[in-house]
């Protein structure tokens, strides 16, 4: 199964970060409908559940942002139903264009094949605490 969920996790991220728009018809079946999205901002602004919350959330990112993208980077099971996922964001900030180059990780949970949860990390060490895993330097 924890092949399958790398899979599933790698094939969801693609879809919903697919420019220029998302593939919503592999969003819808591979995230489970009241997806719990916990962003690098959620303790300010509280996460993101379902559609409903994706697409709020790709709005904050295009309102913030002229331009942006996103790079997967490695992806691990990290055991029993979560996945870890490296992933480089670049962007150019709206109105000034300022480039902004991140990287963030996220665990992704998946339960009943979908994707269910997924949360965000500013560093490879907080992410693979977080999932139970040592920290290896290969991520991402």
């Amino acid at each position: 199964m924890s092949h399958e969920n790398v899979e599933i996790v790698r094939r969801a991220f693609e879809a919903a970060l697919q420019k220029p728009k998302p593939d919503f018809e592999i969003v819808n079946a591979l995230f489970d409908p009241d997806h719990e999205l916990v962003s690098l901002i959620s303790s300010i602004e509280g996460s993101f559940i379902g559609a409903r919350g994706f697409a709020a959330w790709l709005g904050d990112l295009d309102g913030t942002f002229d331009s942006w993208e996103t790079e997967m980077g490695e992806l691990r099971n990290a055991g029993g139903e979560r996945v870890v996922v490296a992933m480089r964001f670049l962007g150019h900030s709206r109105g000034a264009g300022v480039p902004l180059e991140l990287r963030i990780w996220f665990i992704a949970t998946v339960r009943d094949g979908k994707v269910a949860r997924t949360e965000s990390y500013e560093s490879e060490s907080r992410a693979l605490a977080a999932a139970g895993l040592a920290e290896r330097s290969d991520v991402g």
